[in-house]
């Protein structure tokens, strides 16, 4: 296990947050600013694992996650095959205003791979475990870099909840 017990059990509260009944106040809670304490890749990379990728808090959650200093490169390449796939449109002008915050998602995301600065690259992630590598490539819109479909660097991460 690369968190402890401790560890797993504050970050579940964090990801089960958003099926709460009380919606204002999940709202109010589980903004980006709870990403800031996080210590440790294993944290990052377990919170990008287990977030409810529907709950509208999504987008502003993942690029506080990659913004994070000690954001690992297997977590950005599990947040682009998990959340932003290359499906979306690549140029600006072609996408609808309500899919605007994955566009930026996607946009932050390619940076950041791009850049390949990461803290550390010590998680290992496999695109093509993805539920979603095969179809994403197919029905690519943007295009995708050989090395972002290869897996990453480190050691296999137990994110068994």
């Amino acid at each position: 296990m690369n968190i402890s017990p401790e560890q797993k059990e504050r970050l579940d509260s964090l990801t089960e947050g958003s099926s709460d009944d009380d919606w204002d106040a999940w709202e109010t809670l589980y903004n980006s600013d709870f990403v800031t304490p996080l210590q440790s890749p294993f944290e990052l990379h377990y919170l990008a694992n287990w977030w409810n990728w529907g709950d509208g808090k999504t987008e502003e959650v993942m690029k506080a996650i990659l913004s994070h200093p000690l954001c690992d490169r297997g977590t950005a390449l599990l947040i682009y095959w998990l959340g932003v796939t290359p499906d979306i449109a690549a140029d600006e002008t072609q996408i609808p205003s309500w899919q605007m915050p994955s566009f930026e998602l996607a946009a932050l995301t390619e940076a950041r791979l791009r850049e390949n600065k990461f803290a550390s690259q010590i998680i290992a992630y496999n695109p093509a475990e993805s539920a979603e590598f095969a179809d994403s490539l197919n029905y690519a819109k943007r295009e995708v870099p050989f090395e972002w479909t290869q897996p990453s660097p480190g050691v296999p991460f137990d994110v068994q909840r």
